[in-house]
């Protein structure tokens, strides 16, 4: 599998390869894999594999923003930016750090944290369907984001961990153990280490709530998300400019998300801004072509 993902960045074969989108989720997945897989196997003759998937991912991190945020949302997030951070952690636990103090890393669980709304509810922007926390989701974080606070090195985010999920259990996912054994030991006080609102300008995101409070806890916040438009931005939907409010959790004004790629009207309704929480005079043709502001 190692020659095979190295055999595909050598004859430019897959798309994301010969176009470079270095930040799109098939381009980090395999990167990911490749460094990850090398560093278990320890074979000498794998170094360029290697070396390969090191490049791979620093070519990411380069094309990612420097605030923390992911320039495809939350959904394609939760996916992707775990393992790419999680690569970068092994590779600095191994003892190459070459990637660890990249923006990205750093920052990124700042933005995951900021996705985080009252009530279980979730910043849902670009083609993300994921508007509510699944179940257990607020005695657990997303992997992803366990992923970004172990990556980044920072004590605030084990602190702000801590504050936000008092109690961690209920997800037996080897994620959420391999997080839970990460902590045990670990000194951090429950700290909120970071602001109820946050700007990030890769996005043109803005989100605000009237206070962060621990996710098990009922809930009393009131909290808005406005997002703009950027020319970095990948698997959008024409939802620039949406505006939506909650309060202690429940929708006041919502923007729509994604439906499935399957959905019949995918195309005519969801990806349009008739599908998304936006004021339009007059149709824009085609329906799905992203609109930057």
């Amino acid at each position: 599998e190692v020659g095979r993902i190295a055999k595909d960045w050598a004859e430019r074969r897959p798309w994301f390869v010969r176009s470079r989108k270095a930040q799109s989720n098939q381009w980090i997945e395999p990167s990911a894999a490749l460094v990850k897989a090398c560093l278990f196997l320890r074979d000498r003759d794998l170094l360029p594999a290697y070396e390969l998937g090191a490049e791979n991912l620093a070519a990411t991190l380069a094309a990612l923003g420097a605030d923390g945020s992911y320039n495809e949302g939350l959904g394609y997030a939760d996916m992707s930016v775990g393992r790419l951070l999680e690569a970068v952690r092994l590779m600095r636990d191994s003892g190459d750090a070459r990637l660890s103090e990249e923006p990205f890393v750093k920052r990124s669980w700042l933005w995951f944290v900021q996705m985080y709304m009252p009530g279980g509810m979730l910043v849902n922007s670009f083609d993300g369907a994921k508007a509510w926390l699944a179940e257990g989701g607020t005695t657990m974080p997303m992997a992803s984001l366990g992923s970004a606070a172990l990556a980044s090195g920072d004590p605030n985010a084990i602190s702000t961990l801590r504050y936000l999920f008092p109690q961690l259990k209920g997800n037996y996912s080897l994620e959420a153990i391999q997080l839970t054994a990460a902590l045990e030991g670990r000194s951090e006080p429950a700290r909120l280490a970071t602001d109820p609102f946050a700007f990030f300008p890769a996005q043109q995101l803005l989100v605000w709530r009237s206070a962060f409070e621990p996710l098990p806890q009922a809930q009393t916040a009131w909290a808005l998300w406005i997002r703009g438009g950027s020319e970095s931005n990948n698997h959008c939907h024409r939802d620039q400019g949406h505006v939506s409010v909650c309060n202690r959790g429940r929708p006041v004004l919502m923007e729509a998300g994604s439906s499935d790629y399957g959905t019949k009207e995918y195309e005519g309704y969801f990806s349009a801004a008739a599908g998304h929480g936006v004021m339009q005079v007059g149709a824009l043709q085609p329906n799905g072509e992203d609109r930057k502001s």
